[in-house]
């Protein structure tokens, strides 16, 4: 059975210009043309954004254009890099910035 192929970079090029763009309206032909995806997958990566990976995307006009806000508090989006040998877990987040995860 053939795998339904992955939307993931696509989500993550959304993200990134999202994160570039921050508290600035960007409108699905803008987002298309700076990503390189066609309409359809820039909305599914949206929609995915907005559902599990971050608060801080308003949408202005539906499935047409969206506003990331740089300072909202609420989910933050890490990225996951590494496991070190003693088990410990790398992440990113948004800025850059890295952390070792510790169970609580």
């Amino acid at each position: 059975m053939a795998r339904k192929p992955s939307n993931r970079g696509g989500t993550n090029l959304v993200l990134q210009y999202f994160i570039d763009h921050p508290n600035v309206e960007v409108s699905l032909s803008e987002l298309s043309g700076a990503t390189g995806l066609d309409n359809q997958h820039v909305r599914n990566a949206v929609r995915y954004l907005g559902q599990n990976k971050t608060d801080r995307l308003e949408e202005i006009h539906a499935g047409l254009a969206w506003k990331y806000s740089a300072g909202a508090k609420g989910k933050r989006l890490f990225e996951e890099l590494a496991t070190t040998k003693s088990g410990d877990i790398l992440v990113q987040d948004e800025s850059g910035t890295l952390y070792k995860l510790e169970e609580m």
